[in-house]
């Protein structure tokens, strides 16, 4: 009868002993191979320590992630540092937006506040700084530039003690596909033996036209990067568009669903949500963003009923400035954030990525991790 608790016999345990007992000998006599054989070991053994927060990080994580993205803000109502402060708690990486990649792969700091950078150090809270693209696609192009950028944000990562990057290059045309896939994985691979994260944000397919979104070839990128951020927004914009929703919920599940469909597994999509909308003219094109905060203001300011629309699962409102021609705002807040984090738990993705901090109100935060199902501090996730 065979072996039922699958273990091996004595005559095969005897032979395993002999072919180790042979192999060692050779090595014995054969000093300059196993000196080889040494170096290779402990080499591996170096980058697999180097790298085991990356090792920890691959994979579905234990609990939606959230990746919060960062800028300084300008006023009252969208101020960066304070809205951090409040709400760190909820957010797993912090994203700031920091860096500019010039054409000629120069890359250029832009509103670093030392603030933040102790404030995260402090509450450990993993930093991936945001790098955008200047005017040009030189950095795409030349292949050497594409190294010398590679180098560059490696050299900074390095230097500065970032846990990650993530590489919002945008816009962009559908030539340059293999292009920036080719610079992601060339900053991936010097990266993740670090123990680094390097995601990518690209736009939506569904509804956005070829010309903006072929750029971003979903399945290549997320083979080299530890995971993509769709940037599920801008739907309707201002000034460019007629007044609509931000996000319409069906819209982003259309596209949640063509990303799993072309080559992005559902642990590498962080679904993109919004804390902003815009307000228009009338019913033109003209008008300007406006944060969920300065939305909310407004709306209570003017006397406007903020109302959540059935069909597009958005918040709207209407107001009459002085000149009594009706203005429109479409935004997206708390209730409609609650509902796209759903999407993010019934597809099972990586997360959600909130743009972001400073524009976002308590409700907002309230309702986001109510979704997402996550509780207690985030420290402790």
């Amino acid at each position: 009868m065979g072996d039922t608790d699958g273990g091996k016999g004595p005559d095969q345990g005897a032979g395993g002993s002999r072919r180790l007992l042979i192999w060692v000998d050779w090595l014995r006599r054969n000093p300059i191979v196993a000196a080889v054989v040494l170096v290779a070991a402990v080499a591996l053994g170096i980058t697999l320590l180097r790298g085991r927060t990356w090792l920890k990080q691959v994979g579905r994580p234990r609990q939606p992630q959230v990746i919060a993205f960062y800028q300084k803000g300008w006023t009252d109502l969208d101020q960066g540092l304070p809205a951090l402060q409040a709400h760190h708690k909820h957010i797993d990486i912090l994203s700031p937006f920091w860096y500019t990649i010039e054409s000629d792969g120069k890359i250029v700091s832009r509103d670093i506040e030392d603030a933040v950078l102790q404030f995260a150090r402090e509450k450990k809270l993993p930093l991936h700084p945001l790098f955008n693209k200047g005017e040009g696609t030189g950095m795409l192009t030349d292949p050497a530039v594409r190294d010398r950028v590679a180098r560059g944000i490696t050299d900074i990562v390095e230097k500065m003690g970032y846990a990650g990057v993530n590489i919002d290059l945008q816009p962009l045309t559908p030539d340059l596909a293999d292009e920036l896939s080719d610079l992601v994985g060339k900053i991936a691979r010097r990266l993740h033996p670090q123990g680094k994260m390097v995601s990518v944000s690209v736009l939506p397919r569904v509804g956005v036209p070829e010309e903006l979104g072929g750029a971003y070839d979903y399945r290549s990128l997320a083979r080299v990067s530890d995971f993509l951020v769709m940037l599920a927004y801008d739907r309707h914009t201002a000034p460019g568009t007629m007044p609509g929703p931000v996000a319409p919920l069906e819209w982003v599940e259309e596209n949640i669903r063509y990303a799993l469909n072309h080559g992005v597994p559902a642990h590498k999509l962080v679904l993109g949500i919004a804390t902003y909308g815009y307000d228009w003219s009338d019913s033109t094109p003209q008008g300007r963003s406006v944060g969920l905060k300065e939305a909310v203001t407004r709306a209570k300011q003017s006397g406007a009923d903020i109302r959540f629309d059935e069909k597009t699962r958005s918040l709207v409102f209407t107001y009459y400035p002085g000149q009594n021609l009706p203005r429109h705002v479409w935004f997206e807040g708390g209730d409609t954030a609650m509902e796209k984090a759903a999407l993010a738990r019934k597809y099972r993705l990586y997360g959600v990525g909130v743009w972001r901090v400073g524009y976002e109100t308590e409700y907002y935060w309230q309702k986001l991790e109510n979704a997402l199902r996550r509780g207690g501090d985030a420290s402790t996730r």
